[in-house]
């Protein structure tokens, strides 16, 4: 259950049922073996220069994470040019790190996200920045079998006690992707990766795709 659910909020007056105290250590546990795995994983790439990483001379790679949203794994992002002036940013199956009022908190995007952009709305020479919206939303456990809080009532035995009244659970998604420049963004909207479009000869581009600790992505030819 721990990987549907982010979080646990508790209700005055209700019991706290041995499963949920469970899932309060699945979800530390697995809190912990994320941040740890994902320090390596982004910590371990110490590159002889940093061109070899980061694709470009001036670009200085900077190890580690970053405020925003960071994959459990560096490849987890993809990128590439679906038609002769579209390209596409797609956020793999698997967990991904982001901020809800303060906390990083590590969650699972059950199903792939898209964002498609028009290289010609890709001005030569500007910064831009893929940014995504975290929103969550309330389960409330239920007496009913058929609805989704059902399973939130206790199951420390194996089976689930509809008579027993358990904690809501707090879901945390990722609801939307959008490009933006540095300086339009919004608060709300936390980045995962930068691009800028350069002119490499006449008539001919190349957009560099890069997460903000500079780790190249992908350059895409148009």
């Amino acid at each position: 259950m721990s990987e549907k659910y982010s979080l646990l909020a508790f209700k005055p007056g209700v019991a706290l049922q041995s499963s949920e105290l469970n899932e309060i250590q699945d979800n530390f546990y697995i809190q912990q073996t994320f941040n740890i795995t994902a320090l390596n994983n982004w910590f371990k790439i110490l590159p002889p220069t940093d061109i070899s990483v980061t694709g470009y001379i001036n670009d200085k790679y900077s190890p580690g994470m970053w405020h925003g949203v960071v994959p459990l794994f560096p490849l987890q992002l993809r990128t590439d040019l679906i038609s002769t002036n579209t390209i596409q940013v797609v956020l793999s199956v698997g967990w991904y790190r982001v901020a809800i009022t303060g906390i990083q908190k590590w969650i699972y995007i059950g199903s792939e996200r898209l964002l498609s952009l028009s290289t010609s709305n890709i001005l030569v020479n500007t910064d831009y920045v893929v940014g995504v919206t975290v929103k969550s939303r309330i389960i409330e456990a239920s007496q009913n079998p058929t609805d989704e809080g059902y399973e939130l009532n206790d199951n420390s035995l194996g089976l689930i006690s509809s008579w027993t009244d358990g904690a809501s659970r707090i879901v945390l998604y990722i609801d939307e992707i959008r490009a933006w420049t540095p300086e339009t963004i919004p608060e709300n909207y936390q980045i995962l990766c930068k691009m800028r479009k350069l002119e490499t000869s006449l008539g001919s581009f190349t957009i560099k795709i890069q997460y903000p600790n500079n780790y190249l992505i992908k350059n895409i030819n148009t």
